[in-house]
């Protein structure tokens, strides 16, 4: 299935490169936040998601070789946008984070 994302909603759309990078990872992280839209109501669990995901995977951006962290402010700015997403509950969500975690800890251990 393909990923559908809607931006009319988004009040005052930053158009600038940076804007436009940083809207085109919080797209693909509506899948794996399991959040398929931003919202008054939701921003504040849609950041903790996406901040407890880029601190144990690393950031959704780079930017000359730096990584880039996303901000709540960057979140609050594109409120508005939805996605085909599948949500998910915070313990879903916890549960899986912790998973791909144990797996990847898994990896570093010596066969």
């Amino acid at each position: 299935m393909s990923l559908d994302y809607n931006f009319t909603k988004i009040k005052d759309r930053d158009l600038s490169d940076a804007g436009r990078a940083c809207l085109a990872g919080l797209v693909w992280a509506t899948m794996f936040l399991g959040m398929d839209k931003i919202t008054d109501q939701n921003k504040e669990e849609f950041y903790i998601r996406l901040r407890i995901h880029e601190r144990m995977f690393g950031p959704l951006r780079r930017k000359e070789e730096k990584e880039v962290f996303s901000t709540y402010e960057e979140v609050c700015r594109n409120v508005g946008l939805s996605t085909n997403a599948r949500t998910c509950t915070n313990l879903q969500f916890n549960t899986r984070v912790m998973k791909r975690l144990r797996e990847e800890c898994a990896r570093a251990v010596p066969i």
